[in-house]
């Protein structure tokens, strides 16, 4: 499959064929475009809009882009506060469940409540 030659209709039909949500494209592929135009730094509005974005994913039952997500989030430092991060930790745990990966949920709601205790979800 040539994207390069292809419409917009035949990468919809061709994402929607392999169970792929074209909205959540379009995101992921607006984020990138962003930050490779040299707007990749470290702050919190980008960190909001990450999480934001992939909270989005978890609530169409996109788990996997979720998780991607919330990872380049905390990659971001996950926001300035121990709160901030331990919600995406705490929000990653629940996607990894979704997924089925319950060690890594595991991990992740350690970590999230090793940083704030009130994140027992």
């Amino acid at each position: 499959f040539c994207w390069r030659m292809a419409t917009i209709k035949e990468m919809k039909d061709f994402l929607r064929a392999h169970g792929i949500d074209f909205a959540d494209c379009a995101e992921r592929a607006d984020l990138e475009r962003r930050y490779a135009e040299g707007k990749s730094r470290v702050d919190d509005n980008a960190c909001a809009r990450l999480r934001f974005t992939a909270n989005r994913a978890y609530w169409r039952g996109s788990f996997a882009l979720a998780v991607r997500l919330y990872t380049e989030a905390l990659g971001m430092g996950g926001g300035r506060s121990a709160k901030s991060k331990a919600q995406i930790y705490s929000n990653r745990s629940a996607a990894y469940m979704a997924l089925g990966l319950a060690f890594r949920a595991c991990e992740d709601a350690r970590e999230a409540i090793g940083l704030d205790p009130s994140q027992l979800k």
